[in-house]
């Protein structure tokens, strides 16, 4: 359990970082179209193992995240589909 703490703290300080770097400021500035399909696959893979309800009943912070990345994983494959 400390182990998971720790981490928790360690991602913590990530989100709280500010500047060119902060997660707030990278998600809005997150382009699709830039997404590679390589990457967008493997986001997709570890995904796979969660829910939402699972991620809802630990942290709603992580669950508007994760509702944010499923939409942008769709959004991808549906321009894949479209464009080729």
């Amino acid at each position: 359990m400390l182990c998971l703490e720790q981490e928790w703290r360690e991602v913590q300080a990530l989100i709280g970082k500010t500047g060119k770097e902060s997660l707030k400021r990278r998600v809005s500035e997150f382009d699709v179209d830039k997404l590679q399909l390589s990457l967008a696959s493997k986001v997709k893979d570890l995904l796979k193992n969660y829910n939402m309800t699972e991620i809802r009943d630990t942290s709603h912070g992580a669950a508007t995240f994760y509702v944010w990345v499923r939409v942008l994983l769709l959004l991808h494959a549906v321009k894949q589909c479209w464009l080729g």
